[in-house]
């Protein structure tokens, strides 16, 4: 399912030993970020530790560039005190891709991330790159997506653009092996055991989506079609065998997003109706706007309708609804403060969250943030689900820019 990116190795070295080296403009950065936080379940208190260097390279000729973003890390997790600290060392590729653009286009092939849709907390139609639940530390404290091997290319039409992408290897989200399979539904009922079921080759593992984008009266306007599967796994139980299977179903879905602004007041809005081949066809829809005041806080909100999340879970789902805001203020050139609400208009769930962000230098940055769910057994939200992990924590992270 992780597939190499030799290909794209190839093409770059290709280039760039075909070319004068004196001709690359070549630049570089990176990072390094310091991670922790400290979580409850079960009553147990657990800590979680990552310190990541993370190096990026840049190249560019004429019409063509590459982009390099990798990690070496030191990761601990769940440790229950700084005794059982041994952290384990990995490297990650979070970006690799070779871009060309061309004279009415571009194209880029490689690990990428292809960002579609308006919507802030959550985006219906941005669905060609999954959701990583089990990231390093750019995305603990939110979740974010991950960068996947895929051809994305771009066409200027006389009015608007017109988008494809090609994803060639299909990354889930959830149980990836009969371990994992079995222990996500033993969380579930302790009588039951899973069995997994992954898409295998390319035939099977392709996504592909279109997107066409204008201007209208103002506002970005954008349609887009995709084929491809669940992300989530769908379960079949199987009560004679007390077997619970789980699958990534092929799917297709159309989608419609929208942004501009009415006065001083952002608006936006996305809307998407799949048709998987297991479950029920659902839409999922959010609405959204913001305004910054004169005193300099600035207001968000949405409203989010998911019909999907009863396909993926073998307990009855009763959210559906949810509103979600975020206010955020400078309260110095080098300190902001933010906070983070989602509600359930089903349910009494609350998920609170609030952070400081501490600019010391230009280069480096502290936050200090906390989360805090409120009734969250028996929803969506509850430990054992995997369709909305968010977790109470206290956390800390630092980051130092070269």
């Amino acid at each position: 399912m992780r597939k190499k990116l030799i290909p794209v190795v190839v093409t770059v070295l290709v280039v760039i030993t075909s070319s004068p080296l004196q001709a690359v403009d070549l630049s570089y950065g990176g990072q390094v970020n310091s991670y922790l936080e400290q979580y409850e379940e079960e009553g147990t208190n657990y800590f979680t530790s990552l310190t990541e260097l993370k190096l990026k390279l840049t190249g560019q000729l004429a019409n063509w560039s590459f982009h390099f973003d990798g990690s070496l890390n030191l990761d601990e997790q769940e440790m229950e005190g700084w005794a059982d600290y041994s952290p384990e060392g990995d490297t990650e590729l979070n970006k690799l891709y070779f871009n060309l653009w061309l004279p009415k286009g571009e194209v880029k092939v490689g690990k990428q991330r292809i960002a579609w849709g308006s919507g802030y907390f959550f985006n219906p139609t941005d669905i060609i790159n999954p959701i990583d639940d089990n990231s390093k530390v750019s995305s603990r404290q939110s979740k974010s997506k991950r960068n996947t091997n895929s051809v994305y290319g771009m066409y200027y039409l006389p009015q608007g653009t017109l988008e494809g992408v090609i994803v060639t290897d299909f990354q889930e989200i959830g149980p990836g092996t009969e371990k994992e399979a079995n222990s996500y539904i033993n969380q579930i009922n302790p009588l039951f055991s899973g069995e997994i079921k992954l898409p295998n080759g390319f035939n099977e593992e392709k996504e592909w989506a279109l997107k066409y984008s204008t201007l209208i009266n103002n506002f970005d306007v954008a349609l887009n079609y995709y084929q491809g599967r669940e992300d989530h796994p769908v379960p079949q139980i199987n009560p004679r065998k007390r077997k619970v299977i789980l699958s990534y179903p092929e799917k297709k879905m159309i989608g419609f997003d929208t942004a501009g602004t009415l006065d001083d007041v952002g608006v936006w809005g996305e809307a998407s109706y799949s048709f998987p081949d297991k479950g029920d066809n659902y839409s999922q829809i959010i609405i959204g706007m913001d305004y910054t005041f004169a005193t300099g806080i600035h207001l968000l909100g949405e409203y989010y309708r998911d019909e999907s999340l009863g396909n993926y879970t073998v307990k009855e789902v009763t959210e559906k609804d949810f509103i979600t805001l975020r206010s955020d203020y400078d309260l110095t050139d080098s300190i902001e403060i933010s906070g983070n609400g989602i509600f359930s208009l089903e349910s009494d769930f609350t998920g609170l969250a609030g952070k400081v962000t501490y600019s010391y230098t230009q280069d480096i940055e502290l936050k200090v943030g906390v989360n805090k769910l409120i009734n969250e057994e028996g929803t969506v939200f509850a430990s054992e689900s995997s369709l909305l992990p968010f977790k109470n924590k206290i956390y800390f992270k630092g980051t130092y820019y070269f």
